[in-house]
Formats: C-alpha cells, structure tokens, sequence
C-alpha cells in the first residue's frame, strides 16, 4: 500500500475557509437593487437604483437638478406651492425606490446622453453630483400626465407651475380599453401611420402625430375626430393635433403618464412650517425696565396659499359638453405600426427604437 497523501483534504479545507471569508465581505457590502423590465418591445428600458442611502441621496440630487416634482434646498424636500394630483404625490417617497424615480432617471439621461444599458449605477450618481455642483439644472420644467377615463374624459398636463393644460381626450373602447395605472413615456415620434384591425376585424392605416408611447403600443397622440370626450379609440389615448402638439413640447422621456378611471384628485400643498419663537432678554432704559426672559412677540400663524385657477382650461375633469360620435372617421388603435414614423426620441440610449407590435 502506498503512502498516504493528505494534499487534497488541506486544499479542499482552505478553499472552504476562503470561500466563508468571501461570503462573509460580501454580506457587509452595500447592497444594490435593480429594476428588472421584460425586454419585449414596447417597454422601458431596465434601470438600476440603489436602496436607501444611495437612494435618498440619488432623489436629493434629482429634485436640487429639477427632474423631480419636489425640490431639495440642502437640508430637506420642497413641495411647489400648487395642488398636486394625489396618484404623483403618492408615487414620492423619501428613500424609496418608486416608478416616479425610474422616470426621472430616464429624463435625465436623455437629457445628458447617456446610455440606459451601459451607465452604470456609480456613473450615474456621479454625473448626478457633477451636476448640481455646477448647477447644470434640467432644461425643462418637470411634467406629468393625468388622464381621466371618467366621462367626459379629460388630458391634464401638471407641473410645479400649475396646470399647463387641460384638453378633451378619447380613450379605448370595451375589448380594447386603455390600461389603467402609471407609465412613463419611452419613444417619441413625430408623425407615423398606425396600422391594425378594429375589433369587428376590418384593416385600418390612420396617420397620427405627435406621438408618445407609454405602455406597449398605447400612446398620446394627435388624430382628427369628430368629437372629443368619450371611448374611442383602440387603446391610444387621442387628443386633438393642435392640443397634440403643445402637450408633446411640454413633456419628454420619462414623463409619467397615469390613466385613472376619473378625474385626479388635487392635494394641496403642505402648510410651511411656524417662524421660530423670539425672546427678549430685557433691555435697560431711562427710567425703564423690563423683565428677563419676557416674550416680545407671539409667533406668526401663515396660512396655505390656495391654488389659482389652473391655466388653459381649469382644474382637472372640468365639465364640457361633448357630441356622440357621428360614425364617421376610420377606428383608430395601436395594434401595428409601419416604419414610416421618423423617431424624434428614444429611450435615452441615443440610438432609435423600433416602433413597438402594439397590444
């Protein structure tokens, strides 16, 4: 019998050993979170966000740069002085990672040319911190759509400032209704003709303009009815062209864009906080004294200022009176698109997307 070689057993023992240690480090690192997205066509692109601390750390320095719809002055988050709709006020949360953050994040590497697929986490924060040291603020003003199925249904375009508009829209026919629920826009094209089948199976190729796409092949667009107000369409969200364009100026990548089944609910801004509580300590005079420590003034109580009437059209899910539809114009949706299109944005990688196969 040979001799006896123990070779293995020390190998296989400090591999052990090494591989506890890497566990071990690996457990006290930071630990990221990346959003995952299906990478079907028609959906945003994957972005990775970190947790909290780098979170709160990433949301100060979006809100200082203008890509948020709260502000950050150094020590703590600002609100705007106007009503915000409810569905974006509940989508900021301090430290959490929510789907307005995501679009924020898409805003701005549209906006700086960086790729969503190839800047990593520590890229983006530092390009981040680069730019609110040098105060190289967001070009645009934050936006938001809120699109109200509720009838008459109704397109409100929000942002710090107030209501930048409020037009008449159409959304999805029973069997082809707009999916409720918050997106952000991914691809923006100028004009495109759509192509599909209505429900009852009869081909259709409609030209639309202005177009974003936030879920699938569901877009805002631009197309010529006859009448505004109720279901129409098959799925995209219509608009009239001349309101079409102003909205698509006014909005950008990353716009979150939520479809409600009513009109948005407006919270209005928290009250500022109290002015601190000042003391005199007495003061000597002629012939006069006053006591130590006595109050001088009693703090000032400041009121919320009310929100003015919002512009172009009022607050959100204003009455107007609409007329049925007269059966005329070709059924417009989203099934398929050619490549006619000229893409005016993509998703923040620089390179144009592929039109999405719509639902």
């Amino acid at each position: 019998m040979g001799k006896q070689s123990y070779w293995p057993q020390v190998a296989g023992l400090v591999l052990l050993l090494l591989a506890s240690g890497s566990i071990a480090a690996w457990r006290t690192q930071p630990r990221m979170r990346t959003i995952l997205v299906p990478a079907a066509s028609g959906t945003a692109p994957a972005v990775k966000t970190p947790q909290v601390p780098l979170m709160l750390e990433l949301q100060q320095n979006l809100a200082a740069l203008g890509y948020l719809p709260v502000g950050w002055n150094g020590t703590a988050f600002t609100y705007p002085t106007v009503a915000m709709p409810q569905p974006l006020r509940a989508l900021f949360q301090p430290g959490k990672e929510t789907l307005l953050v995501r679009g924020a994040i898409m805003t701005y590497e549209t906006a700086r040319g960086l790729s969503p697929t190839h800047t990593s986490l520590g890229a983006l924060l530092q390009s981040l911190e680069n730019d609110a040291k040098y105060g190289r603020k967001a070009k645009q003003v934050y936006t938001y759509i809120y699109v109200s199925e509720g009838v008459p249904e109704r397109l409100l375009v929000w942002s710090p400032r107030g209501v930048l508009q409020n037009v008449p829209t159409n959304t999805g026919v029973p069997g082809a209704k707009t999916a409720l629920g918050s997106y952000p826009v991914y691809l923006r094209l100028v004009y495109q003709v759509m192509k599909g089948h209505d429900l009852n199976g009869a081909a259709y190729a409609d030209p639309v303009y202005y177009i974003s796409y936030f879920h699938g092949g569901e877009a805002v667009h631009g197309f010529y009815r006859q009448s505004y107000g109720f279901p129409q369409s098959l799925g995209c969200v219509e608009i009239p062209p001349v309101d079409a364009r102003a909205v698509y100026n006014e909005i950008q990548i990353g716009t979150l864009v939520t479809v409600g089944s009513g009109p948005a609910r407006m919270v209005a801004p928290p009250p500022p906080p109290p002015p601190p509580v000042t003391q005199d300590t007495g003061t000597q005079g002629a012939g006069t004294s006053s006591s130590p420590g006595t109050t001088t003034g009693a703090p000032t109580t400041q009121t919320p200022t009310t929100p003015g009437t919002p512009a172009s059209g009022g607050s959100s899910g204003a009455s107007q009176t609409t007329t049925a539809p007269s059966g005329t114009g070709t059924s417009q949706g989203s099934d398929t698109q050619d490549s006619s299109g000229t893409s005016q944005t993509t998703g923040g990688s620089g390179t144009p997307a592929a039109p999405p196969a719509g639902p």
